[in-house]
């Protein structure tokens, strides 16, 4: 929830140099996008205007909270065509106390948004651009998405 399709913006250049389509669109609940309904189904079908009209994708990525979502995308996709569907970190079968660590570091972040210098010196292995990215991520994150929806309906058993 703390990020934009902004922080993929490096792996996508690399990816169109190489000749790809590449489209990171913002999930509801990231970059200032706003819903009353964070379930995991109501944010695949957010998503829906991108399969229109047997719209194929050769590589699906979904990251963290993007992993469930990218499953949820799967009967969107054109039967007549493969997809590689990549999940990083995703956020499957988590336990009550993973999510409370979550939503505690969550909460902490957006209580305090540090600087990109403060995460550069922490993450000496993200570029500038990547600390920028985090940095404006945090400010724009639903913190209401995250305080009393988004865990407890997709999450909380």
């Amino acid at each position: 929830m703390s990020m934009s399709s902004q922080s993929w913006e490096g792996l996508a250049q690399l990816l169109v140099a190489d000749g790809f389509f590449v489209v990171a669109p913002n999930l509801l609940g990231h970059a200032w996008r706003r819903s009353d309904d964070y379930r995991v189904s109501n944010i695949a079908e957010d998503l829906r205007p991108y399969f229109v009209m047997g719209t194929s994708y050769d590589v699906i990525i979904g990251h963290s909270f993007g992993g469930p979502v990218t499953l949820a995308l799967l009967p969107f996709l054109p039967q007549t065509q493969n997809t590689t569907v990549i999940l990083l970190d995703p956020a499957l079968e988590l336990t009550e106390e993973k999510i409370k660590i979550n939503k505690q570091f969550a909460m902490d972040e957006m209580t305090r948004i540090k600087t990109p210098e403060e995460y550069m010196a922490k993450n000496p292995a993200w570029s500038r651009r990547d600390c920028i990215s985090r940095m404006l991520g945090m400010t724009m994150c639903d913190r209401a998405a995250i305080e009393t929806e988004i865990f407890q309906v997709n999450f909380s058993s």
